[in-house]
C-alpha cells in the first residue's frame, strides 16, 4: 500500500543516520539553502574521502576547493556515486584546512567543514590521474569502454578482464579520443566481471570497475529474454532513479540493481530476470526551468536499457522545488490547517485544482512524450505518482515519531475557487470546505464524509479532482506520442478503508481510459488482497493490462519492515504465479532495500521463483484460474468495498472473481 514506501524510506534515512554517527569525524555545517552536509571525513593517504548526504537530487557535479590561509587548491566538475564516500585526490598539504563543496547541478547549494589534513611528505607524488570510466555497452561478442580523459588525445592501455579464476587481456590498445574503446571476442561467461585499465604512461593511474557481462543474443542461450507474449517483470527505481547528470541518465545503484537482476543463476543456468526498468522521473530534474527538458539525459536512459535488453516505463512525478518560483504558492496542495505539503523538505506539488499546474505540466509531458513517440515499442508506459509515494491519491501532511497523519490535503486556493462552484452545483450555496475532526485523522474520516451532505459533496469534488488532474497527464502522453504510448494509473488502496482519506475509493472514474491498471495493495500479513486488487483491475478495466507488485515486506520471510530482511521465493513463485494465471501482464519488484545497501543482499534468495515465473508463467502460456464475475456498487465512500464480497464468491489463490465497480450511486 502506499504507506508502505514512506515508512521503508524512513527507515533507510534512519539506518543511514546512524552509520553517520560512527564515523572518525564529526559532521560540518551546511551554510546552503539546501540540505547538503559533509557529515564526516577520512583521509587515506593522498586521498580525502567525504562521507556527504542530501536529500534532494540533481546536485552532481561538484566543484571543491580546499583553502588553508590564502592558499587554495580547486577541483572541478567532479562526480560521485550515491552511497559511496566521495573522494578529492592529490592531497599534498597539512595542518587545519577548509573544505568547501559546492553544486554545480545546483547554483547556490554548497557546504563547508573544517579538517585536519596529515603530512604526506613521506609518501611518493600523488599521481596525476585524469583517466575515468565513464560507461560501457556490450554489443554481441564485443565491450564498448567510454573513456574519459584530459586531454583528450592518443594513449595506450593495458586492458585485463577476470572472471573468477579465468582472465583475458587486450595488451597496448589505443585510445584515439571521444571515440569508445571496443574489446572483440569475448570469451567470458554471463555474470559479474572485473575490468582493469592501465595506462602505460601512468601505471598508478589504473581504473577498475565491475562490470556484468550479458550472453550472446544471437546464441540466445540465456534463460528469461522471451517476452513475446507480453508479460513482463519490472524493476523498479524507488523514489529516485532518473540522474541527467549521469552520462547514462540513470543513477549508478539502480543500473547496478538491475545488473544484479539480470546476472541470477539457478541450477547452473544464468538466466535474464527483468524485462524492463521503471525510472522515476522528478518533474524539476527533468524541467529544471521552464521550457529547458533534459531530453538528452532521457533518451540516455532509453539507451541504457536498450543495450542492456530492457525496457523502459516512467513514473513521473510531478514535484517541483519550493525556491524555483515556478508555481506561485496559492496553487500548491495544502493541508486544511492551510500546511503545504511537502516532500524532502523543499518539494512542493501543484494541488489538482491548480489551472496554471495543469497546464505547465501537459506541456511538460506533451514534449516529453513527443521525443519518446519515435521509441514507443521500447517503452510499456507513463505513469505519474502524486503526493508522497509513488501511487497516485490525495496525500495527508505527517509527522513522524511516530508516525500519524496530521491533515488531509486539497484546500490550497486553487482548490478552494473551485470548490465554490461546484458547491453551488450540489445545492450547497457558499459553504466552506469542510473539515475533518483533527482528533479522527486519518482513521475516522469517513464519518464526515458518509454522514454530512457537505462531507459527502466534497469527496465526490475531491474524486473529480483526481480524476481531471490524471486525465490531463493521460492526454498529454496521448497527443504527443500520437497515441503511441501506453498511460499507466497506479493506485495503492483498492477499496479498503485506506481508500477513505486517500479520496480513492471510486478507482473506475479516476483511472477511466487508462492502458495500464498497477496496484500495489497487499502487504506480508494480506497477500491476497493483491489476488483481489488484480480481479478488480480484470473486471473495472477490463481492456488494460494488468499491472500488481511485490516489494521486501511483501516478499520477507518474517514479514516485518525492517530493510535487509531475507526473502520468500515461495511466496513469489505462489501469488506471482496466480496473478499470471489470472491474466495479469505486469508483475513490478520495488526491491530498492533488498540489494545489500542496508544489511545482506537478498536478491539471489528469489532466484528460483523468478526462475520459475519465466519458464512457466511468461515464456508459457498459463492456465486459466476458474473464474466468474460480480458487480459491487459503490454507494458510500467508506468500510471495506471489495475485499468481503470478493472472499464470499470465492475469491482466493486458485479462484478468480472479477469486479466490476459500479460507481453511479456514488455520484447521486
Amino acid at each position: 500500500m502506499g504507506i508502505k514506501l514512506l515508512f521503508l524510506l524512513v527507515s533507510l534515512l534512519l539506518g543511514y543516520c546512524s552509520l553517520a554517527q560512527t564515523a572518525s569525524q564529526s559532521a560540518g555545517d551546511s551554510l546552503s539553502s539546501c540540505d547538503l552536509v559533509i557529515l564526516s571525513y577520512e583521509q587515506k593517504d593522498h586521498n580525502l574521502e567525504l562521507d556527504i548526504h542530501a536529500s534532494e537530487g540533481g546536485l552532481i557535479p561538484f566543484d571543491v576547493e580546499l583553502s588553508q590561509g590564502e592558499v587554495s587548491w580547486t577541483w572541478k566538475n567532479m562526480h560521485h556515486q550515491s552511497h559511496r564516500r566521495f573522494t578529492i585526490p592529490n592531497i599534498t598539504t597539512a595542518g587545519t584546512a577548509t573544505v568547501k563543496l559546492i553544486s554545480v547541478g545546483k547554483p547556490g547549494c554548497f557546504a563547508t567543514h573544517t579538517v585536519q589534513l596529515k603530512s604526506t611528505a613521506h609518501l611518493p607524488p600523488p599521481p596525476n590521474c585524469t583517466l575515468f570510466l565513464r560507461g560501457y555497452r556490450q554489443l554481441q561478442q564485443s565491450l564498448e569502454l567510454d573513456l574519459h580523459q584530459q586531454p583528450a588525445n592518443k594513449a595506450r592501455y593495458d586492458i585485463v578482464l577476470t572472471q573468477g579464476e579465468s582472465e583475458w587481456s587486450w595488451r597496448n590498445v589505443t585510445y584515439k579520443g571521444r571515440k569508445p574503446i571496443r574489446l572483440p571476442n569475448l570469451a567470458t561467461t554471463a555474470g559479474p566481471a572485473t575490468l582493469q585499465i592501465t595506462p602505460r604512461d601512468a601505471p598508478a593511474c589504473q581504473v577498475q570497475q565491475r562490470v556484468t557481462i550479458r550472453e550472446d543474443n544471437a546464441n540466445h542461450s540465456k534463460a528469461g529474454l522471451s517476452n513475446h507474449t507480453g508479460r513482463m517483470i519490472l524493476m523498479n527505481t524507488t523514489a529516485w532513479g532518473f540522474d541527467r547528470q549521469d552520462e547514462t541518465g540513470i543513477a549508478e545503484p539502480w543500473r547496478r540493481r538491475a545488473e544484479a537482476f539480470n546476472s541470477l543463476t539457478y541450477q547452473g543456468q544464468p538466466f535474464q530476470a527483468v524485462d524492463g526498468l521503471r525510472l522515476l522521473v522528478r518533474w524539476y530534474d527533468y524541467e529544471p526551468k521552464e521550457g529547458q527538458y533534459n531530453d538528452k539525459a532521457l533518451l540516455a536512459a532509453l539507451n541504457w536499457c536498450k543495450a542492456n535488453n530492457l525496457k523502459l516505463a516512467i513514473c513521473f512525478w510531478p514535484f517541483r522545488l519550493q525556491d524555483d518560483h515556478f508555481l506561485p504558492e496559492s496553487e500548491w496542495t495544502r493541508g486544511m490547517l492551510g500546511t503545504p505539503f511537502t516532500f524532502e523538505n523543499n518539494l512542493c506539488q501543484p494541488d489538482l485544482y491548480s489551472r496554471l499546474g495543469r497546464e505547465k505540466l501537459q506541456r511538460a509531458i506533451r514534449h516529453m512524450s513527443q521525443v519518446l513517440a519515435p521509441y514507443a515499442s521500447d517503452l510499456v508506459y507513463m505513469s505519474m505518482a502524486y503526493g508522497d509515494t509513488e501511487e497516485y491519491f490525495s496525500p495527508g501532511i505527517t509527522k513522524t515519531n511516530p508516525w500519524r497523519w496530521t491533515e488531509v490535503t486539497g484546500y490550497s486556493e486553487a482548490n478552494k475557487v473551485a470548490w465554490k462552484e461546484f458547491a453551488q452545483s450540489k445545492g450547497l450555496g457558499t459553504i466552506a470546505p469542510p473539515v475533518p475532526d483533527p482528533s479522527e485523522m486519518p482513521w475516522s474520516t469517513r464519518t464526515l464524509w458518509t454522514q454530512t451532505r457537505e462531507g459527502r459533496a466534497w469527496y465526490q469534488f475531491m474524486t473529480k479532482g483526481l480524476r481531471e488532474f490524471h486525465v490531463n497527464f493521460r492526454d498529454a502522453v496521448k497527443a504527443g506520442s500520437n497515441g503511441k504510448i501506453r498511460v499507466a494509473g497506479f493506485y495503492a488502496d483498492a477499496g479498503g478503508e485506506q481508500s477513505a482519506w486517500y479520496m480513492s475509493y471510486n478507482l473506475k472514474a479516476i483511472f477511466e481510459g487508462c492502458d495500464v491498471i498497477y496496484s500495489s495493495e497487499g502487504e506480508s500479513v494480506s497477500l491476497d488482497r493483491k489476488l483481489m486488487a488484480t480481479d478488480v483491475n480484470a473486471g473495472t478495466f477490463s481492456g488494460a493490462l494488468n499491472a500488481i507488485e511485490f516489494d521486501p515486506h511483501d516478499l520477507s520471510v518474517q514479514g516485518g519492515h525492517e530493510p535487509g530482511q531475507p526473502l520468500s521465493s515461495d511466496v513469489l513463485t505462489n501469488y506471482g504465479g496466480s496473478f499470471f494465471r489470472r491474466g495479469g501482464s505486469i508483475l513490478h519488484l520495488a526491491m530498492a532495500f533488498s540489494y545489500g545497501d542496508i544489511g545482506p543482499n537478498h536478491i539471489p534468495d528469489l532466484a528460483r521463483g523468478l526462475y520459475y515465473l519465466r519458464k512457466e508463467m511468461i515464456e508459457k502460456e498459463p492456465e486459466p484460474l476458474p473464474s466468474e464475475t460480480i458487480t459491487v456498487p459503490l454507494e458510500n465512500p467508506e468500510g471495506d468495498q471489495f475485499y468481503n464480497k470478493w472472499h464470499r464468491a470465492g475469491g482466493s489463490l486458485n479462484r478468480q472473481v472479477k469486479i466490476i465497480q459500479d460507481d453511479l450511486p456514488f455520484w447521486k
